[in-house]
């Protein structure tokens, strides 16, 4: 049996695991489109740097900068740039009409110079304890403070722009669900900028107690704990639909509407109706500006003030007035709500729900179940003509009701699959990535495991078959040899009459092997690269072999050998 040793930590696992998993949330803020896809983009760069952080962690753990010449000397510590891209990303949530200018710019300076210093050699492996020269020490604690005064900087800048956000909503008597939608932003900052000062205790005690002997190895968990509070910070906005309520978080409820104001929100409400943009899943403000050839501002305008609603608010009531035509039309009986709510414009069932119970009052399987309903109060001016809910179809076409069933269900799911893999391609493109490598992941280790489980389990007696390992210390090195010496074996012998002991000794390398005069086949030689093996005659005891020629006693008598049967073909011929 071969023995392996596999210098891998169970840190070094939850350093793979965090790369892993930031990685995939970066790709997933970075490609997913939705109303804040610009500030994700810069949340994704950041999620990026946490785990260029960890992978360089990771590769020196495991000693990659062996194998990789100027590992250490790598880019991959872009700390100085993780403030920055934390603070433009609360900024455009919170100000999403903001542009960015070229003096926008002059945040990364630090994260410039500090590269200079990387790529200059000057700062080589600085986050390790142990310095070589005084400069070095001083200049990786002047680079590691500056990285921890930047980021809790931009931090406490990004709280407070989502604190004047809420002072905005307040001032401007927005409705009250809005004045909570930041509360999660603004939690995980606040814990984000906690762990970020554990930096002190860490770096005090290592420069005043240890002496900078404390090592890399004692700032895993704190590197972890970062690492798992920013992907956190990532999945929690991946997760968020996104809301338009940024934008015009100010609605002027009391400015006077002016009559070319009036005709341009019914000309907005004609056009929606006629080409039915709510359908769209990823509508958002700045896509129907697009569509519509207006500004921004404008079309926040037409619909804050000529309409007094917000968008979110707007477009909602149009697929919810869908939804309520497609449940009361027998034609659409067939579908269920969640199918009738995806082809109106939702993208969830629980956006759908939460939305229609707050527009209508009650849920839709509720106001499905109602016969006679009236309109919702708010008027879209749409003259479609309602039916009763009908409870049993009996008007439809009569098919056999399990066929019925089945055939529209697993239709149904298909269908439902289907829309979001087309509305959400990069999404799904990365689930779809994600699982296939898990999967080839998964039945990789399980062959190399049922490989390795399965090592001489073709023999009988392979349960209670051992293999003798020497263990030779010098040096503070370990290694270990298949082997042991020959009086050992002896030994075991003496002590343990009851086992079966077989000696074994192979030399390995060019061996001759050479045929002699007279035989049959005539004078040859052989060159064998795979090493020749001497072992005594209980061998065969212990290991099961079929015979083609002669027996186990071979190897009682001198001058034998035992050989396979292509060695027999080469060496004389044949194999009789």
């Amino acid at each position: 049996m071969t023995t392996y040793s596999l210098h891998i930590t169970l840190y070094d696992v939850a350093f793979l695991a965090a790369i892993f998993t930031g990685l995939t949330f970066s790709l997933l803020l970075w490609f997913t489109k939705n109303i804040n896809f610009i500030a994700n983009r810069f949340l994704a760069i950041a999620v990026l740097i946490i785990v260029l952080w960890m992978a360089w962690v990771l590769g020196n753990s495991i000693g990659l900068d062996v194998y990789v010449p100027h590992w250490s000397r790598l880019p991959f510590r872009f700390s100085l740039a993780l403030g920055p891209f934390i603070y433009f990303y609360v900024l455009k949530i919170t100000q999403p009409g903001y542009k960015l200018r070229l003096t926008d710019l002059l945040h990364f300076i630090p994260l410039l110079l500090q590269q200079c210093i990387l790529a200059w050699g000057i700062g080589d492996n600085i986050s390790v304890a142990t310095y070589y020269t005084p400069i070095f020490r001083q200049l990786g604690l002047i680079l590691n403070m500056a990285a921890f005064i930047s980021v809790l900087t931009y931090l406490y800048i990004s709280f407070r722009l989502i604190e004047s956000y809420y002072q905005q909503l307040k001032f401007n008597n927005v409705n009250d669900r809005y004045r909570n939608q930041m509360r999660w932003l603004s939690r995980l900052i606040r814990a984000f900028g906690l762990l970020w000062l554990l930096w002190l205790p860490y770096t005090a005690t290592d420069y005043f107690y240890f002496h900078y002997q404390l090592g890399m190895q004692a700032y895993y968990p704190l590197y972890l704990l970062l690492a798992g509070m920013m992907i956190w910070i990532a999945a929690t906005a991946h997760s968020k639909p996104g809301s338009s309520v940024m934008v015009q978080a100010s609605p002027v409820f009391k400015t006077p509407v002016s009559a070319e104001l009036r005709q341009k929100g019914a000309w907005l409400r004609k056009v929606i109706e006629a080409n039915r943009y709510y359908e769209d899943a990823e509508l958002n403000l700045t896509s129907l500006a697009e569509k519509l050839g207006l500004t921004v501002h404008e079309l926040s305008r037409i619909i804050n003030v000529a309409l007094k609603k917000n968008f979110n608010d707007f477009i909602n009531e149009y697929r919810v007035a869908e939804v309520i035509c497609k449940m009361l039309d027998p034609a659409f009986a067939h579908i269920t709500l969640l199918g009738i709510a995806l082809e109106s414009g939702f993208n969830s069932k629980s956006s759908f729900n939460r939305i229609f119970k707050q527009l209508t009052g009650k849920s839709p399987a509720e106001y499905k179940n109602e016969p006679q309903k009236e309109f919702p109060s708010y008027n879209l001016r749409r003259h479609a003509q309602f039916a009763r809910v009908i409870s049993k179809h009996e008007t439809t076409t009569k098919w056999s009701s399990p066929k019925l069933n089945r055939s529209y269900m697993f239709k149904n799911y298909f269908k439902i699959a289907w829309r979001n893999i087309t509305r959400h391609q990069s999404y799904s493109a990365i689930n779809v990535a994600g699982l296939a490598v898990g999967i080839a992941a998964c039945l990789l280790i399980f062959v190399v495991v049922q490989y390795e489980l399965s090592f001489d389990t073709y023999q009988p007696g392979y349960k209670s078959t051992y293999r003798i390992v020497t263990k030779k210390e010098r040096e503070g090195n370990i290694r270990y040899s298949a082997g042991i010496s020959t009086p050992a074996v002896d030994a075991f012998r003496l002590y343990y009459p009851q086992a079966v002991v077989a000696g074994i000794n192979a030399i390995y390398g060019s061996q001759i092997v050479a045929q002699a005069n007279g035989s049959p086949a005539g004078d040859k030689k052989f060159v064998e690269n795979t090493g020749i093996m001497f072992a005594e005659p209980q061998l065969f005891d212990i290991f099961s072999a079929t015979w083609l020629a002669g027996s186990a006693s071979a190897l009682r008598d001198p001058d034998m050998v035992v050989i396979d049967k292509s060695s027999a073909i080469k060496y004389f011929g044949n194999w009789q």
